[in-house]
Formats: C-alpha cells, structure tokens, sequence
C-alpha cells in the first residue's frame, strides 16, 4: 500500500491531505487535516524568509509540499477570515465579523465541514471555532462527528488539563480523533491552534514551558513602520 501526503501552505495555514492507494486503480478519496495558526504574520516562518524564527516543522512541510507565496485575503482578522475558510465567501457576503453576528444556519450547512460529513467523510474540529457562540441548535457536535472546540479566547493552560499547555492539548486531542476513524471512511480534521495569538496581554505569549527560553539571546528587531499616536489617531477618524 502507498501513501501520498501533500501539504500546501498558505502563510500561517496549512492543509494537509492524504491519499492511500489500496488494490484498486482509481485513488480513493483523500484524508484532510487543516492546521489553522491564529494571528502569525506572513513572515513568521523560516520558509518565508524569516531568519530569527525557528519553525521546522513547517518549514519541512514547505519544502516537502507546496508553498503559496502570493496568497491574499480581505479581511486578515479572527472571525472573518475564519468565516471566510469555512464558507469560502468574502467577509461582505457572509457578514461573520466582530460587530457583525454569527454565521448563521444556512451558512454552516454550505461550509466545507457539513459538505464533506455529508459526502461520508468522518469530521472533527479542535481549537479556536471563532464563528459562533455555541448556544445555537446547529453547532459544535451538530457540525462535526468530533467537537474539541471552544468558542471564546480559551487559554493556554486549561483547568480541565492542568499542567499541559494548550498546543499539547491539541495534538492529544488530534490522535484521540485519528483513533476514531474507520478504514471504511475518509476523514476531514480542521484544527484551529491559538498560537501564536497573544495570552493575557497584547504582547505577551504564553509560550510551552520547554521553549520558553528558546529566544532569551535573541533581539527582536523593531519594525521599519512606525505611527505614532497622532497619526493613529486621524487614521481611526478617516476609518469611523
């Protein structure tokens, strides 16, 4: 048996997808696994460039799959890109932003997720949802076959798993859901991580105990553009 794993990047997100050929001449259909980072820049990525942050893993995923260089979005923030993932939709059409709303009922049921648990795929989500509130009848487990979600900030040390940092909740929750699939169905696992998003302050990560040291000796340069408070200001009233 053979197997092909492609992985296609698109700045902070990531698709993995597998295909595995059995004694058949057609390739059956393909396993998904999304990796969704929230809040990484562009550059934040030794695959893209940057030479102070070190990030292997994606890097081997790069170089072993497809990199997009010149991948845009119209709305690079939280909610509406999520909204954006989810539907495919532009954040004018499907409206999911902060001051928004939700998307709504008629929305998820065309998302990629319904659409694939009702072509037979085994679904799941892990992490930060970002596009609901969880107190509607379809959502969550109405959604997915696997629910690991939360629908808030979340934290990087959760109570319900005391000493372990959120990113090592994540990948136990991942195997957990790959343990769950059958051979007899493909599977789709989007897996939206908090990381790198700020913890309890603008500036702050709350980083895992083991790499908390990892820059200690590195100084992070400033960036080139700076606004000060006057020009913010008149940017925030040309905005309103």
């Amino acid at each position: 048996m053979n197997k092909r794993i492609t992985s296609i990047i698109f700045s902070g997100m990531t698709f993995l997808t597998s295909t595995v050929w059995g004694n058949v001449t057609e390739p059956k259909r393909p396993n998904i696994l999304i990796l969704l980072t929230d809040d990484q820049r562009w550059d934040a990525m030794g695959c893209a460039g940057n030479r102070i942050l070190q990030t292997p893993e994606m890097d081997r995923l790069a170089r072993e799959g497809i990199m997009f260089a010149n991948a845009f979005v119209t709305s690079s923030i939280s909610a509406a890109s999520r909204a954006s993932i989810l539907t495919g939709q532009y954040e004018r059409t499907h409206g999911c932003y902060f001051n928004t709303g939700i998307l709504h009922r008629s929305q998820l049921e065309q998302s990629y997720p319904m659409l694939l648990r009702a072509a037979g795929y085994h679904t799941g989500f892990i992490g930060k949802y970002g596009v609901g509130d969880g107190k509607r009848e379809i959502e969550g487990e109405e959604v997915f076959d696997r629910w690991y979600g939360f629908y808030e900030q979340g934290e990087y040390f959760p109570k319900s798993y005391p000493g372990k940092h959120l990113n090592e909740v994540t990948g136990e929750q991942a195997r957990e859901f790959l343990d769950s699939a059958t051979a007899d169905k493909p599977w789709c696992l989007s897996s939206s991580f908090k990381a790198p998003h700020s913890g309890k302050g603008f500036l702050s990560y709350e980083a895992e105990p083991d790499l908390k040291q990892l820059y200690t000796d590195v100084t992070i340069p400033e960036p080139t553009c700076r606004v000060n408070s006057a020009e913010l200001d008149e940017v925030k009233i040309n905005y309103i």
